[in-house]
């Protein structure tokens, strides 16, 4: 187990094909993990965990970039922590409580390469567009509990994009908050040439 204080960390060299546990002591904002870019050809990813199981709990994870942007080819838990800008998905993704935001013409979180996401009582903050499904394989996708805030309405984006992938998505209990926006039916659902299983419910 790894325990973090207060401060700003990034991981140099990698520590692939391990089972860690990386704890942050105190408030979640007060301890930052920064992923770094490392330079590959397939854009902003991280591969220093690549193979591992990792779990978070209690940090701030910081991404810069647009394409690929997180860390690569892990299997990773977040639970209470808050991830600054886009976070690309890579194998199984669990995250629990955790506070996304991004801002301007950027995803919260993108799934890649996420074979399956889940994602439980977390609050995604954004400029309407939350969560990329689309990638390089199918993704099962489940949703609980969670908040959508809107900081403000353009049509052109969605809350959740769904290009052409074979999904099995479970939303349950999404909230929207979205400043301006008439309806949730309205253009939080976007479908390109989809084949899924979608159950919704509500509220």
């Amino acid at each position: 187990n790894i325990l973090l204080a207060e401060g700003r960390y990034e991981i140099e060299g990698s520590v692939e094909n391990k089972s860690l546990v990386i704890s942050g002591v105190g408030n979640p904002e007060n301890v930052i993990l920064v992923a770094q870019n490392d330079g590959a050809a397939e854009g902003n990813c991280d591969y220093c965990f690549k193979g591992s199981n990792v779990i978070f709990n209690n940090i701030t994870i910081t991404t810069t970039g647009t394409y690929y942007p997180g860390y690569a080819y892990m299997v990773g838990t977040f639970n209470n922590c808050i991830i600054n800008g886009t976070y690309s998905c890579y194998r199984n993704n669990t995250f629990n409580g955790c506070t996304f935001n991004v801002e301007g013409d950027l995803y919260n979180l993108w799934t890649w390469g996420g074979e399956e996401v889940n994602i439980t009582n977390c609050i995604f903050n954004c400029d309407g567009k939350a969560v990329l499904l689309y990638g390089a394989t199918n993704t099962k996708l489940i949703i609980n509990n969670s908040i959508f805030n809107e900081h403000q309405r353009n049509s052109q984006k969605s809350q959740r994009e769904i290009h052409s992938l074979l999904l099995i998505i479970h939303f349950s209990s999404p909230f929207y908050k979205a400043q301006g926006m008439a309806s949730m039916q309205e253009h939080h659902l976007h479908l390109h040439n989809l084949q899924m299983l979608l159950h919704l419910n509500h509220h």
